[in-house]
């Protein structure tokens, strides 16, 4: 009785409002909890359900919101709704909320489309194509330049760690091409004079090994990309012509790098160059286009 003299008391204004608040709560930790979980599917590389999970958050936003603004435009969506008081203070401060929500999702995006399937999946040109729309929308809430370059800088590292190991790889490749040869010439003739050149070969490649490290380890926010690199150039055991062809391709990746993170992303450069030698038979496909050979070539 209680209760029932509770409910009359409070009219069906009152009752609508409260449920209204109960259902929007609702929304509001279903549409927290999505996006959460589809940052944790996309990492573990289950796009299907990230891509629900971040949809049904979506829709949850804008279940929240959409009693609260007159226009809101996100996603390519637009969505007429009704007037409430003090329009302009609301929508002020509603728009700050989308604003960081339009960032925490792009962040999101970004994160996942760096670290997804680090060297498979989608292409680069593919990854850019749909982070090209997220900076769309990024300028339409007007985000401002020092929050997009905050939100953009892990995706951009990780563009630098791709070069770097690409560039690594094909180094450490043509090093056993190298190997090779003054092992076949010892195997010939194994004179002193053979055997310290095998020595020889051993040693600065063992020097270069140490000196370039395990490469980018820890936090990528740490890692630069131009020491990386140089570090990562073979000084010893290349002869004069292939170091200048080292050194020439260390400095078309440098550029490519600092023109990433000029636009917050892979240029059409990049990404071209990602795709065509991210693999291994891409990697001595470069090999060969800079010293002629690759490992595993017949001689």
């Amino acid at each position: 009785m209680r209760g029932k003299k509770a409910l009359r008391g409070m009219g069906m204004d009152g009752l609508t409002d409260r449920l209204r608040d109960i259902v929007l709560f609702a929304a509001g930790l279903i549409a927290v909890g999505a996006l959460f979980m589809a940052a944790f599917e996309g990492l573990n590389q289950r796009f299907p359900s990230a891509l629900f999970l971040g949809t049904l958050g979506v829709v949850c936003v804008f279940l929240v919101f959409m009693p609260k603004i007159e226009m809101f435009k996100v996603w390519g969506i637009e969505a007429k709704l009704r007037e409430v008081k003090d329009t302009l203070t609301e929508a002020q401060v509603l728009t700050k909320k989308l604003n960081k929500l339009a960032a925490i999702n792009a962040r999101v995006s970004y994160i996942l489309m760096g670290w997804g399937n680090r060297m498979d999946g989608p292409s680069a040109k593919e990854k850019q194509a749909i982070l090209d729309e997220v900076d769309r929308q990024l300028a339409d809430m007007e985000i401002s330049p020092e929050e997009r370059a905050s939100i953009t800088k892990p995706f951009v590292q990780l563009i630098g760690i791709d070069f770097y190991y690409i560039y690594v790889v094909v180094m450490e490749r043509y090093a056993k091409v190298k190997s090779a040869d003054v092992t076949r010439v010892y195997e010939k003739d194994k004179s002193d004079a053979n055997r310290a050149i095998v020595q020889k070969f051993v040693d600065e490649e063992g020097k270069w090994m140490a000196a370039k490290g395990g490469g980018p380890t820890g936090d990528i926010n740490s890692f630069v990309f131009e020491e990386a690199i140089n570090k990562a150039t073979p000084k010893e055991w290349l002869n004069d012509q292939e170091r200048v062809k080292a050194m020439t391709f260390a400095q078309q990746l440098i550029s490519m790098f600092k023109a990433c993170e000029k636009k917050g992303g892979y240029t059409a450069e990049a990404a071209e160059f990602v795709d065509n030698y991210r693999r291994p038979r891409g990697v001595d496909e470069k090999s060969r286009e800079l010293f002629g050979r690759a490992y595993g070539d017949t001689y």
